[in-house]
Order: structure tokens, then sequence, then C-alpha cells
């Protein structure tokens, strides 16, 4: 096959301020569940999801509040230095509902009623809202209180899960949603006002102890699936958004409807994203909330095509735009990384570490590809090979190859031959393996390998270590919501 090197046809967008920004480690996101073991993979933060830590699980009945999960989970993070966690607010109460006896909305096994507005807040945005209020204001008061040395922080505030899915998460009016962010923004960090009551934001006003109790968290919009016609629901959203939100949130599955996910649709996702942006929300950062190829036996089965993936979307995520990338998840049945005995073949020895995926091996290689490191060419195709360039610290070049043509069945990949630019010696593959380069030419496939420039080569393990010796944090239907972990 006739060699090619990136005279790059497509060029990827990606913002002036990420180009010029080092890859952070908060860009890796992860959701887990602390009945499994702490995931052996790094990542920088945190989004607690599927973790009983929902609206309607902290404030159980009218002047009830139970923190004591959400508690643990800080802890757990805490003792695993993470210090970056997105809590999500989502799920109304059933005492608290408009509709208490809905059945259809996610997690009415809990308790029904969840995904219907508060039965005190009208569909223009009026009315008290003192319920959404008062529970706000506890649960502030309350990570305010906690002790630094014990608990991680929560540092940013999700408004509510998928609201855009109109029959299952969220039922009620847009004017509804806009009015809990704004009666949280205020409570939480100080700003206002109140546009459909009029209410400047003022503790007296909203009839709570006290407004800015957490100044110094960010608040994401509302989530929302990236494809049509969710990403459209966002859209009306944001053109009202005023100054109230620091991000936006979506969820990046890309997932067809037979098998198999393709990381690439995420260029589609992202431009029909920027289409669907307000003048006053096209310069918010870009959070994917959630993410990955979706269910793992009908999505995305074959076990190198899942290596491939991880580390094809982490690579244009960046690229792309995306500020942060949240992967679902760790040990659940979408985007499964980890299994525990017993479960797929799996067999510890009784040892309780369950097994990762090789998948996991690769979401471990391209995070130490990419932290700490610049984009410094946007990733481009060339036919159908994607290339992306990084540059370290030192100054020396890496960039990242991919065949997006090539494919995998049961344990075999197929290759196309890569002209190797000037100056590359040699590369890594997934697995965090070097290999030389021997001649002009690699053999690449769906997986991408990294290659490497000059003495980088030789000093790879020292400036970019291998997973298990990474400085820092480690870690570790759609009716999607109800998770099966």
């Amino acid at each position: 096959m006739k060699a090619s090197w990136c005279c790059a046809v497509l060029f990827l967008w990606v913002t002036a301020g990420l180009a010029q920004t080092a890859v952070p480690p908060q860009y890796f996101g992860m959701h887990l569940v602390n009945s499994q073991p702490w995931p052996t993979v790094p990542f920088g933060s945190l989004r607690l999801w599927d973790t009983d830590t929902r609206w309607q699980q902290m404030n159980p009945d009218n002047g009830v509040y139970d923190f004591s999960n959400l508690d643990a989970y800080l802890v757990l993070a805490k003792a695993h230095g993470i210090r970056d966690v997105v809590l999500v607010l989502s799920g109304t109460p059933q005492w608290a509902s408009s509709d208490p006896a809905n059945s259809t909305c996610d997690y009415a096994v809990f308790a029904a009623g969840s995904c219907a507005p508060p039965a005190d807040l009208r569909a223009d945005g009026t009315g008290s809202n003192q319920n959404w209020r008062n529970f706000m204001s506890h649960l502030a008061e309350h990570i305010a209180g906690l002790n630094s040395d014990s608990y991680a922080p929560v540092t940013v505030f999700e408004m509510w899960n998928e609201f855009s899915r109109s029959t299952e998460s969220w039922t009620g009016t847009i004017a509804q949603m806009q009015r809990l962010v704004q009666d949280a923004a205020c409570i939480l960090k100080g700003s206002g006002p109140v546009v459909a009551t009029g209410e400047s934001c003022t503790a007296r006003n909203l009839l709570v102890p006290a407004v800015a109790v957490l100044p110094g968290v960010a608040l994401v919009s509302p989530s929302a699936q990236a494809a049509a016609p969710d990403i459209q629901t966002l859209g009306q959203y944001l053109v009202h958004l005023g100054t109230t939100l620091d991000a936006i949130a979506v969820h990046d599955y890309t997932y067809g409807d037979s098998c198999c996910a393709r990381a690439e649709t995420l260029i589609a996702h992202w431009n029909n994203l920027r289409t669907t942006l307000t003048s006053a929300s096209a310069n918010l950062p870009v959070w994917s909330t959630e993410g990955s190829w979706g269910d793992t036996a009908s999505k995305e089965p074959d076990r190198d095509l899942q290596s491939a993936y991880v580390a094809r979307a982490h690579l244009l995520g960046w690229s792309l735009g995306f500020q942060r990338l949240y992967w679902y998840a760790w040990g659940n049945s979408w985007g499964r990384l980890w299994t525990q005995s017993g479960i797929n073949g799996c067999r510890d020895g009784g040892s309780g570490a369950g097994c990762k995926s090789p998948a996991a091996f690769a979401y471990a290689t391209v995070y130490s590809w990419m932290v700490g490191n610049i984009l410094t060419r946007a990733c481009a195709s060339s036919g159908s090979v994607f290339s992306c360039e990084f540059t370290r610290p030192d100054g020396l070049k890496t960039l990242a190859v991919w065949d997006a043509a090539q494919s995998c069945t049961q344990g075999s990949c197929g290759t196309s031959y890569f002209a190797v630019p000037p100056g590359y010696t040699s590369y890594f593959d997934l697995a965090n393996v070097r290999h030389a380069v021997r001649g002009n030419t690699v053999r690449i496939g769906a997986k991408p390998i990294l290659l490497i420039a000059g003495r980088a080569a030789q000093s790879q393990g020292r400036q970019n270590p291998l997973p298990s010796q990474q400085a820092g944090p480690r870690s570790g239907t759609k009716q999607k919501t109800i998770s099966s972990w």
C-alpha cells in the first residue's frame, strides 16, 4: 500500500487558547462507584452521577437532608489525591415534585416524579421555588463546612443531567430550568438577579440564611446529549444564558443504532454544537461530562477497538476544543474499563482487584501522551489517516497517528504504511511499549501510535513515565442513566 504522510486535507478546529495550553489532568474525567476498587489509571476530575447523590436522595423529605453518600465520595476522592469534583444537581424528590406519580422518570425505581419540576415553580419560571432554594442552601452550607484535610472539595456544580430528554429526565420548561440555575447561582456564587421574579440576589429575597456560600465554584449548564434533537434544546436554553454559567455541558456518546461506535463522530457533534451556540455562549468552555462508546456488549465488543476508541476520542476531543471529557464509566456496562471477578471471564484469584481491560491500559497511556504537553498542530486527516502533534515542556515533538479506515477482529488488526516525517526515530504503542523506527515507514492501524522525535525517544520514560510511575493523582437503558455497575 502506498505510504502517505499528513499534508492534511482536513484540519480539525481548535481554539487559540487550547492551542497554547498544556493539557491538564482535569481533561481526563472519570465516573466510578465506591463499591468497586478505586481505578488504577490516572485521571484529574471525578463526576458524581449514579452515585446516590441526586437531589431526591440528599433531600428525601421536606426539611430532611442526608449528605452521607456525598461525604463518602469526597473522603474517597481526597484519599486518592483528587482535588476536582463535579456534583450533578438533578432528580426532584417525590415529595416536592409537580408530578409525583410519574413512573417513566429515570430512577423511578427509587421514587417516582424525579423528572418533573418542583410543584412550587410555575411554567414561566415564577413561583417561590422555595423547596429548591432550601435544598441548595443546606447543601452549600454543608459543603462549605467540611474539613479540607479529610474531604475533597466540590469544585463544580452541573445543573441537571440530560435535561434534553424530555420524558425521562426533565418534563419542565426551559424557563423553569433557567430559574433553577439562577437560584442556584445566587446561593452558591452570589450572582443574580433572578430574572423571572425580578429579585436581586440577597439572602432576604431568597429566604435563605446566606448567599455566595461557595463563591469559588464553577457552574456548568444542564447537560444535553450532543446529537440532534437534544443539542437544539440546549441551544434554546442558552439563548437566555446571561452571565450565570462558567461552561457548557454535553454528553458525547458516539454510538449509532448498531455496532460499532466511532470516535471520529465527535467531529460532526462538535460542528453541530458550534452552529447551535448563541453569541452569548460561543466563548464559554465546552465540557463533555459524559461519554464513551456506550453499551460495551452491543456498541464496542472488540477489545482492540475499545483501546483504539479511548485514545482517538481523547486526542480528537482536545483538538476540537473540549476542555474536559468525563469517561462513562470505569466499571459500568457502558464504556467498561474494569470488570469484577466472575464476570466476563475475569478471575482475580480472590484478591478483589478485578480485571482491567486493555482499554484501561490505553486510557493510562494516552493520559501520559497528552497531560502536560501542548497541542502544537491540531489533529488533521489525509484521507483516513489522522495525526496530532504535541510539544513537550522540553521542546521536543511527538506525533500521534492512526488510520481510521483500519479495523480489528478477534485479536487481528489491519494496518497501512505511514511515511514517517523527518526527525522521528521511535514510537510507542497503546501498551506504552517502545519500538524503533526502521526505514522510512511504520505500520499504523485503528490504534494510535505516538512517534517520538530525536532524543525524546531516549528520555520518554523519564519525561513522561509509564502509567505505573505517573506522578500526581491516580485513579484508578439509556435508560442510560439507569446504570448497571
